[in-house]
């Protein structure tokens, strides 16, 4: 994948000098990718989660392994909650991980309890996200542990394929887009600038982002702008006016509104939480 503007650049996957973190989060997550690993279990209702155009639903006690580099989303439909664990295999095998984590290996996408090595993986994430928030000193070793034996059990028990080459010219007109939507968010577009950008047609653009985001345009390029606007509130000290105008509101009234619709929260009090 080398599409750079849809690279998660601006979240640092590190704490301390380990690279790796864990996040937590009820809201959408918009289309992205990044080289590290991640690991994303939900802890209560179901999740949606759409990796290269595929899309996945993950429930409650299950996880699901995204590798570096793949294209996803995340939508939490009503109830959805979840952490994820992010981190880069150099961690664990240092200048020696291409040996292991190859882009040749596909591994199995939901590991569950209702297999004994799904039950051990899904509970030593668990072991890691406690661990993560419990920082006792040498706590990055325990982390760096974990995370071994976790993939010392998909190694051993086989949960892993190795890939064919696929054709995936469709997939990447998809990117494309989302690349437009993301590099352009804080302009005014419409569907027909979309449209006439990729040389489709309105109706096929429709059919082509509901089947990738599970959204309509407008829904999924609100939910991106809200999800740079979060970042804004938490990062910069600019006020509610200015963010809703680099982010591609009309007004700051409907930003408001579209804010608390994907976050249940103004976003004054989200900056004040």
């Amino acid at each position: 994948m080398n599409k750079t503007s849809l690279k998660e650049t601006y979240a640092q996957h590190k704490i301390g000098k380990l690279q790796m973190n864990i996040y937590e989060s009820s809201n959408d997550i918009p289309y992205h990718w990044h080289d590290e690993y991640e690991f994303l279990y939900v802890t209560s209702g179901e999740c949606e989660c759409i990796i290269n155009g595929k899309s996945i639903i993950v429930q409650k006690g299950q996880a699901i392994l995204i590798s570096g580099g793949e294209l996803h989303t995340l939508n939490q439909n009503t109830s959805g909650q979840f952490f994820a664990v992010v981190f880069h295999p150099y961690i664990i095998f240092g200048t020696e991980f291409n040996n292991f984590f190859s882009k040749k290996i596909s591994y199995n996408r939901i590991f569950e309890e209702t297999s004994s090595s799904g039950k051990q993986i899904t509970q030593l994430l668990n072991l890691i996200h406690s661990y993560f928030y419990n920082q006792f000193y040498g706590f990055e070793l325990t982390l760096k542990a974990l995370i071994i034996e976790i993939f010392g059990i998909i190694y051993e028990h086989r949960l892993y394929s190795f890939k064919e080459k696929k054709d995936i010219n469709d997939f990447d007109k998809f990117a494309d887009i989302i690349e437009y939507i993301h590099d352009n968010f804080a302009e005014k577009m419409s569907l027909d600038d979309v449209a006439n950008y990729a040389h489709f047609s309105k109706s096929y653009l429709i059919r082509l982002l509901k089947k990738n985001t599970g959204k309509t345009f407008s829904t999924y390029l609100n939910c991106y702008r809200i999800y740079r606007a979060i970042d804004m509130l938490e990062n910069t000290d600019k006020n509610i006016l200015e963010i809703s105008e680099e982010c591609g509101f009309g007004n700051v009234a409907y930003f408001i509104k579209i804010f608390k619709q994907n976050t249940g929260i103004t976003p004054h009090k989200y900056r004040k939480n």
